[in-house]
């Protein structure tokens, strides 16, 4: 019997290692971007309307999305942080990455309507799916 191997994660198709921050952050962010809980690693994207408990699971998905991304090595450095901001910064440190900027750039061009979350849900799904079956 054959065992089947997947990846670590299906948001990224490598996990964070040493050698690949600059690639692993501008996929993990589009990914945070779309699930539209960015705002919760970049300060600046922060608005004074967010209530706590939106905030407290907005943290949690980006913070399980960065944590599940990563290598064992990453993962032991921010295993007991709470913050996806914190982690974030982390791990940015840890990459010794100086010619990147701090926190990037991108900003997605509209805030997501209901109708944009369920196609970006879906197709979340069907990259997945198409990523799994490589």
């Amino acid at each position: 019997m054959e065992i089947a191997t997947l990846p670590p994660s299906t948001i990224v198709p490598e996990v964070l290692k040493k050698d690949n921050y600059e690639r692993w952050s501008i996929l993990i962010k589009h990914y945070l971007v779309a699930q539209d809980v960015w705002d919760v690693v970049d300060p600046n994207q922060r608005t004074e309307e967010m209530n706590e408990r939106v905030r407290i699971k907005k943290n949690a998905l980006a913070l399980h999305a960065i944590k599940i991304s990563c290598g064992a090595k990453a993962f032991d450095l921010i295993k007991d942080i709470q913050s996806a901001g914190d982690a974030w910064q982390a791990l940015l440190d840890m990459s010794n990455v100086s010619d990147i900027p701090r926190r990037p750039e991108f900003v997605p061009p509209h805030m997501p309507t209901h109708e944009d979350e369920g196609f970006i849900s879906s197709l979340s799904i069907f990259l997945a799916k198409i990523h799994l079956s490589v």
